[in-house]
């Protein structure tokens, strides 16, 4: 079968001829370069880590899906089995005693006084309001308490605790 050339009746350059052979030469190689490798991939999928969703609702209400783990249960798994480092970020810390929180807050302080590093970073102007979960927190050994001003930087955060 032979290529049309750009004028009918013409034959196609040696350029021509050359630039549409790269082109061929590219697509194959960018091709066969985009397929996986077999041991590859089975490699990945077998060490990747799952994901799972997990919701919370207010409690006052009768929301939320019965084949969908709280945040509860998820959370204090996380940071009770956390070996090395323990990295937080929340727009605002806030509790009462006897609220969902306060099992979450205790877990983090155990997970400081068996040596992990727990890193909080705070937003400024909830801070402002909300200073006492994370100041109490930020007093014990192996806490880092960081304030950040969002608004200065990127706008607002809106993390959810």
């Amino acid at each position: 079968m032979r290529l049309p050339s750009a004028t009918p009746g013409r034959k196609p350059s040696r350029a021509g001829l050359l630039s549409r052979f790269a082109v061929a030469v590219f697509l194959l190689t960018f091709s066969i370069s985009c397929a996986p490798h077999p041991a590859v991939h089975e490699s990945f999928t077998r060490l990747a880590p799952s994901i799972e969703i997990v919701e919370t609702h207010p409690v006052e209400t009768e929301l939320g899906h019965p084949e969908t783990r709280d945040t509860l249960p998820v959370w204090l798994e996380f940071i009770d089995g956390a070996t090395s480092t323990l990295d937080l970020e929340h727009f605002y810390v806030s509790t009462w005693p006897g609220r969902r929180l306060e099992p979450v807050l205790d877990a983090v302080g155990r997970a400081a006084a068996r040596g992990v590093r727990v890193r909080l970073l705070i937003d400024a102007a909830m801070y402002g309001t909300y200073p006492e979960p994370a100041d109490s927190l930020g007093a014990l050994e192996g806490i880092e308490l960081r304030v950040i001003d969002y608004r200065k930087i990127t706008g607002v955060s809106s993390t959810r605790s």
